[in-house]
């Protein structure tokens, strides 16, 4: 198990905090706060996420100081809390609501790694990887069809390696 988080940037407007109606696409609701859409300011959308992997690591040489390993698997990940923003091009807002996330994500993931201090009792594994969400980021049209997809560099360090 482990925690995720993914962050983009979009362009806002201000902050404006009284009652406004929008589209959501499937009815007319009314927001207690949203962003105008005149690109003033920037806006972090921030996803957290638990999430399970399930990975094989092949190893692609035949070192035991070295070794080179491929990463590939999936991943099923819920998310616990988000700020992201929706817009509403009907209204040229941006404004919150949670309900149209799809808090359950599949993701499919590769990468490579290279394994350091592979004798002793806590090896370490660093390397890069990419990784799609399968699954859309919101349930609505409105939003359009946007996917999580990420690329880093990760180091794991084995725990209880014998």
């Amino acid at each position: 198990m482990q925690y995720a988080q993914y962050n983009n940037t979009i362009e806002t407007g201000y902050r404006v905090d009284s009652a406004r109606l929008v589209n959501n696409g499937a009815q007319v609701m009314n927001v207690a706060r949203y962003y105008r859409a005149d690109n003033n300011s920037k806006f972090s959308n921030k996803y957290h996420f638990i999430e399970v992997p399930v990975y094989l690591h092949t190893q692609l040489n035949k070192s035991k100081t070295i070794p080179l390993y491929w990463n590939v698997g999936v991943t099923v990940s819920q998310m616990f809390a988000s700020n992201a923003l929706i817009f509403d091009g009907g209204t040229g807002v941006y404004y919150k609501d949670e309900k149209f996330y799809h808090n359950t994500q599949v993701a499919a993931g590769t990468g490579f790694s290279v394994g350091l201090l592979s004798g002793s009792k806590f090896p370490v594994w660093i390397g890069p990887s990419a990784r799609y969400q399968a699954t859309q980021l919101f349930t609505n049209q409105i939003s359009g069809k946007k996917h999580l997809m990420s690329a880093s560099m990760d180091i794991r360090v084995i725990l209880n390696h014998k």
